[in-house]
């Protein structure tokens, strides 16, 4: 038995190699990761790797890896930080999914943004956020607890949101959604 082990040492070593010249990429605390609880992992059209956690949101570049947190007070830093979602509205552009509503961070400032969600009754709501997909036509769905869903896109107004009961398929709302190649939508 003794005599496979350099063997298997050998092998494990090539698969390894293996896993990084395919761009496998691990991220820990070690390199700057604000936490190891995490909810979604997102490219941006810039290339950045955008990466939800139960504590700050966390943007790589490709060679470090920046922290996003919510600061006391300041309404254009995270919403808050417990990120559940994010996904691109436009180029430049980043929509955040957080426990208590939705924020968009802006690259040309470099700041945080808050979305408001308006619910059915026309109250503005904070819900928590658990998915959002691109569609098609540039739209994205916005999925939050409860029968919550919510259409946003940009205008020149700016970011806005609109509540739908499109997703409502039963008292407990929809968690995800998909729109298919044929234009199916599936939740």
């Amino acid at each position: 038995m003794r005599r496979f082990v350099p063997y298997i040492l050998f092998l494990a070593v090539l698969w390894v190699l293996k896993a990084n010249a395919q761009g496998v990429g691990v991220l820990t605390s070690d390199q700057g990761l604000s936490n190891t609880c995490i909810h979604s992992i997102h490219e941006d059209s810039y290339h950045n790797v955008w990466i939800t956690t139960r504590n700050g949101l966390n943007m790589y570049d490709g060679a470090r890896v920046h922290n996003f947190f919510q600061q006391e007070g300041d309404s254009t830093s995270l919403l808050n930080n417990i990120v559940t979602v994010v996904t691109e509205l436009r180029p430049g552009i980043q929509l955040v999914g957080t426990t208590v509503g939705l924020c968009y961070f802006d690259y040309s400032s470099d700041r945080f943004a808050s979305v408001d969600l308006i619910n059915e009754m026309g109250q503005k709501v904070g819900p928590r956020v658990v998915d959002m997909t691109r569609r098609k036509d540039g739209t994205i769905v916005v999925m939050a607890t409860g029968i919550n869903s919510y259409i946003v896109k940009q205008t020149p107004q700016g970011i806005t949101s609109s509540h739908t009961q499109r997703y409502a398929i039963n008292r407990h709302g929809a968690v995800h959604y998909v729109e298919g190649r044929d234009g199916k939508e599936w939740v």
